[in-house]
């Protein structure tokens, strides 16, 4: 009897050491990260109305303090565990009609309409998305353009991030330094630029054409598979997100019947 306890006892204590083992591995095995659709349009105002406006505000929605996600956290970007396909560009399906009815207002211009797929992460790992980058499924007609990056981050909510440049065309006089009116407001103003003569052959001054670039910043929290329209008095831009839907495999009809 003495003998049979030992081999009970020691075939038990196997036996726990077997499912210890395969609960830690289970619990160790990593989820994979959920992924997310972005599709965004952005469009100017084609008659640049407010072009003159000295404030420009933001009209974002204030995040809650527990979800709160500055810009210096977003802008932390560690090379640690960074993925090494960042994101795919996919045809855009999500925001076909806003797109369509946009391009044929007569009041506005589309400059970008992309879409692409990319992980959801935390601020520490999520990283900028180079608006050159993403494939442009519009065929612009403006002869001005904006460039800059967007940042999707993932906390108890979604939040994008945007850091981007409108960039037109300004004209001024000859020797006017302080590009007043349309070129007060750019935080830049490109110094290659072009004299253009003056069609008489009086002292007026000759123009000067360069190109400004009118900074475009926000922080949005967003709410997956909702459409959110970020305002600014010369661009807007319509993004939404959502989840990708994973397929799960089906087991064999048969599966069952063989076991």
């Amino acid at each position: 009897m003495t003998i049979m306890k030992i081999f009970t006892a020691t075939v038990t204590t196997i036996g726990l050491l077997f499912l210890q083992n395969n609960t830690v591995l289970a619990e160790t095995k990593e989820a994979p990260l959920k992924q997310y659709d972005v599709e965004i349009i952005i469009f100017e105002d084609a008659h640049a109305r407010y072009i003159n406006t000295e404030t420009w505000s933001q009209h974002d929605e204030p995040a809650s303090p527990e979800d709160e996600i500055t810009h210096a956290q977003a802008k932390v970007n560690t090379k640690k565990d960074k993925p090494a396909v960042e994101i795919e560009n996919i045809n855009p399906k999500i925001l076909t009609q806003e797109y369509k009815r946009i391009n044929n207002s007569s009041e506005y211009e589309v400059l970008q309409y992309s879409a692409w797929r990319q992980q959801g992460l935390e601020s520490s790992k999520a990283f900028d998305v180079e608006l050159t980058t993403l494939k442009n499924s519009h065929t612009t007609r403006s002869e001005n353009n904006i460039t800059g990056t967007i940042k999707v981050v993932l906390a108890r909510y979604l939040h994008l991030f945007g850091d981007l440049d409108y960039h037109r065309p300004v004209t001024g006089e000859a020797g006017d330094t302080g590009n007043k009116g349309q070129g007060q407001m750019a935080k830049d103003i490109i110094p290659t630029s072009q004299s253009i003569p003056a069609t008489d052959e009086s002292n007026a001054p000759a123009a000067l054409v360069t190109e400004a670039a009118y900074p475009i910043e926000f922080r949005r929290r967003m709410r997956s598979k909702e459409l959110h329209y970020i305002d600014h008095p010369l661009v807007g831009i319509l993004v939404q997100i959502n989840p990708v839907e994973l397929i799960k495999e089906e087991a064999p009809e048969n599966a069952s019947a063989e076991q």
